[in-house]
């Protein structure tokens, strides 16, 4: 209801109502459990758009999303990150998880897979000026950061289907994480 007030215009965008679609993690486990099938991630997604239309972003976003925007500054954020990391997260039971050191909020149940030591990166095809078929791979941020693995395998999988694989120069973000806070500009 609060974001059919919001996307009708009946329901003005404060601080409150704002904050109330800040919370959800668009996880989906309400869409899985709903027996109507509601759509709830794209209803939410459609209301923190309207948010950031009529009140911008918060400034940390505009920040973050700024360098998510820029291929160079992205990479050389997640390599700092990944140096990082230790600090700020704790091994958990799980191997391929982590979790906050200093945990706060929503944030404090949630697990967190680590940034990859190295991350995804291939060059051109082998072969100059083949005639097999070439196939653009775009990673994103998530393959290239944190799963690398899921990066050379595609890439092994489409070099023995006989194509040659091509990747972006520099990896750059397909945009979800910019969308899914609203930021439909970026």
């Amino acid at each position: 209801q609060l974001a059919a007030g919001i996307l009708s215009g009946d329901l003005a965008i404060d601080r409150d109502t704002s904050a109330a679609f800040a919370t959800c993690t668009t996880c989906m486990a309400c869409e899985d459990a709903c027996p109507s099938g509601v759509p709830v991630v794209t209803i939410v997604n459609a209301a923190r758009a309207q948010v950031v239309e009529e009140r911008g972003l918060p400034w940390v976003k505009r920040v973050v999303f700024g360098g998510v925007k820029r291929p160079g500054i992205l990479r050389a954020a997640a390599d700092a990150a990944a140096r990082l990391q230790g600090a700020a997260f704790a091994h958990t039971s799980d191997r391929d998880l982590r979790r906050l050191r200093f945990p706060y909020g929503l944030a404090a149940r949630r697990a967190y897979p680590p940034l990859a030591a190295r991350p995804f990166a291939r060059p051109g095809p082998r072969r100059k000026a083949s005639a097999r078929p070439r196939v653009l791979l775009f990673p994103g941020c998530m393959v290239t950061y944190v799963y690398p693995g899921i990066g050379d395998a595609s890439a092994e999988v489409l070099e023995r289907a006989g194509v040659d694989v091509v990747t972006p120069p520099e990896a750059a973000c397909c945009g979800v994480p910019l969308e899914a806070h609203g930021d439909l500009q970026g």
